[in-house]
């Protein structure tokens, strides 16, 4: 299916990396339209990144494949023509996945201005561009600030800027807001929405499904690859009515479920699945307003309200007070902060890009000293705990397994810490196994890091700080990079280590990991805590959460806009207690 002038064509196309033992592709026949905003969807291996690199050239001419088929963009033989001559011809823009990779400049304005003056962009207008598109980024404060001085989610979204400047008719966007803020990667897809609806630029987004409810809201079109092909093509609404996401391990969203659900109860499908919760209030609204359903009320609940910093009755094992961190630079961090962190819980710390959540954890770890406040551990002051003690009491696991590890093989990168504190090799070998089994890894004690998947590094990393048996971990983004079983399948993990006493401090973006694993949730900003709870109650203060940068679970933004026209009495957070509150006509609430 295409929509307008012929842009994109994909003829039998069949990729196989040159050390690659199968097929990336098979047999992948696309064609794409003038104007598309198109979801190309599947788990990690299923060859959405090798689709990319093949659409933009990187595949065959900067990483070696063999190659079968044909691939035209915007009229160019992709196999005669190199990606540099596709990007500077204006066919072609690409954002990769690691944006470190895509950014050089000395400042975040010259970076966007690079590429415009490079295919020849006068002057002024390049300048006029590159501060309108700064400013609808939110990076216009940052403008002279070096690059790599910005957090991971701001240099994501300067990378977006930088290809977006030059407003080529296609662009391929490979997980490009997998870094982003919740309400950054609204402000991303809408701006790329725009752009494809007012400039007419084609775009292709690649999504594992940690995204995929904002992906999809989006997308017009959706194509869906597994083990390297195309298993399905078409509009998005037809692919949610299909169930082949939840198959695939990618992750169905969250009011798809909910009005899947819905329907069910009522013993109809007389209505389509919603994409987006504006008009998933809609078809709420049509059935309410034609009684067919209404709501159990359990009292008005007004989302604004600000849920109040709990008090746990429970001893914690670590109290922070007054927190102040200061950076080299002059940057205020963290403002006077004060926490608690109890044993056995799951704690996510949450928050726009630059709210100081991945300092605190630094802080409270003890790999950065307070620049004021106090930190006690268990009763101790965490300034007089030898640091041989420290990392046996409270850890952090870094975002990038791959800068936390450093040995060749599993076994002697989890064992590392455990022989720098000299302890006995029988002792080290029984600490090893454990953990590893604990993570359901121990087969892969002897093998080789380099030959580990995104999601057993990412494992592994955590294993290698577990095994000093740390009252409190604290891991920064545990499913970046994972697909949605992946990441479902490392959280149920961390579920049970918490009841062998474990307390995990998450830091996300990811609102599914939030309002699913958490037993509590933290909100920073500007460096100090706005407010915290329980995720049922934490998440209906929808207003209060956008206004803040924080883009809550969809089913309680529908909820929130039906709270607000009178039609709802409460916000809904989790699909079992919608579901449980509708009731049908005609059908007995025993029923």
């Amino acid at each position: 299916m295409t929509k307008g002038k012929e842009l994109i064509k994909v003829s039998n196309l069949s990729v196989k990396y040159l050390k690659g033992k199968e097929y990336s592709l098979r047999n992948v026949n696309l064609s794409v339209g003038e104007g598309e905003l198109i979801a190309v969807l599947g788990p990690l291996g299923s060859g959405k990144t090798t689709l990319i690199r093949s659409l933009s050239g990187i595949i065959p001419h900067i990483i070696p494949a063999r190659v079968e088929g044909e691939i035209y963009v915007v009229d160019k033989n992709v196999l005669q023509t190199t990606p540099a001559e596709l990007i500077a011809s204006g066919a072609i823009g690409v954002i990769i996945d690691e944006p470190s990779k895509q950014i050089f400049n000395l400042t975040v304005e010259d970076d966007v201005l690079f590429g415009l003056l490079n295919v020849g962009i006068e002057w002024n207008e390049a300048i006029k561009r590159a501060k309108d598109i700064l400013t609808l980024l939110k990076l216009d404060k940052l403008a002279q600030r070096h690059p790599k001085e910005l957090s991971g989610g701001q240099q994501q979204r300067l990378a977006v800027a930088g290809v977006l400047a030059l407003r080529p008719p296609v662009i391929l966007l490979d997980e490009p807001i997998a870094m982003l803020d919740p309400i950054g990667k609204l402000e991303v897809l809408s701006m790329i929405r725009t752009l494809n609806e007012e400039l007419g630029i084609t775009c292709i987004i690649t999504e594992s499904g940690a995204d995929v409810d904002e992906i999809l809201s989006l997308a017009s079109r959706a194509i869906v690859l597994s083990q390297g092909q195309v298993v399905f093509d078409g509009d998005v609404t037809d692919l949610l009515e299909k169930g082949y996401l939840t198959e695939l391990g990618i992750g169905e969203p969250q009011l798809s479920t909910a009005f899947k659900a819905l329907r069910s109860k009522l013993g109809e499908e007389s209505f389509r699945i919603s994409r987006s919760p504006k008009d998933a209030a809609l078809i709420i609204k049509k059935l309410i307003n034609e009684g067919r359903i209404n709501f159990i009320t359990y009292g008005h609940e007004n989302s604004r309200t600000l849920t109040p910093l709990s008090k746990d009755v429970r001893l914690p094992v670590l109290k922070a007070f007054d927190i102040e961190f200061v950076y080299p630079n002059g940057v205020k961090a963290l403002n006077g902060v004060s926490l608690q962190l109890f044993k056995g819980e799951i704690v996510s710390l949450i928050g726009q890009n630059g709210s100081g959540k991945s300092t605190l954890a630094l802080v409270l770890s003890g790999a950065m000293p307070p620049s004021k406040g106090k930190i006690m551990i268990e009763g101790r002051d965490i300034k007089r705990i030898p640091r041989h003690e420290l990392i046996q009491l409270v850890n952090y696991v870094f975002q990038n397994p791959d800068n936390q590890l450093f040995e060749e093989k599993v076994y002697d990168e989890v064992a590392f810490a455990l022989r720098m504190l000299n302890l006995p090799e029988s002792e080290v070998e029984k600490r090893v196994y454990e953990t590893l089994s604990l993570l359901e890894i121990p087969d892969l004690a002897h093998t080789y890091i380099a030959d580990l998947s995104k999601y057993q590094k990412t494992l592994v990393a955590i294993a290698s700080v577990l095994v000093l048996k740390p009252k409190i971990l604290f891991i920064d983004e545990p499913t970046n990079g994972l697909d949605y079983a992946l990441g479902e399948k490392l959280l149920t993990k961390l579920s049970k280590l918490k009841h062998e006493g474990f307390t995990f401090v998450l830091i996300t973006h990811n609102m599914r990991v939030a309002y699913k694993y958490s037993d509590r949730v933290i909100l920073m900003k500007d460096g100090v805590i706005l407010m915290e709870g329980p995720p049922r109650e934490f998440f209906k203060n929808v207003n209060f959460l956008e206004s803040n940068y924080i883009r809550p679970p969809h089913l309680a933004v529908m909820s929130n806009l039906l709270v607000n026209e009178g039609y709802l009495g409460r916000v809904f957070v989790e699909i079992d207690e919608f579901v449980e509150s509708i009731r049908v006509k005609g059908v007995s609430q025993n029923a």
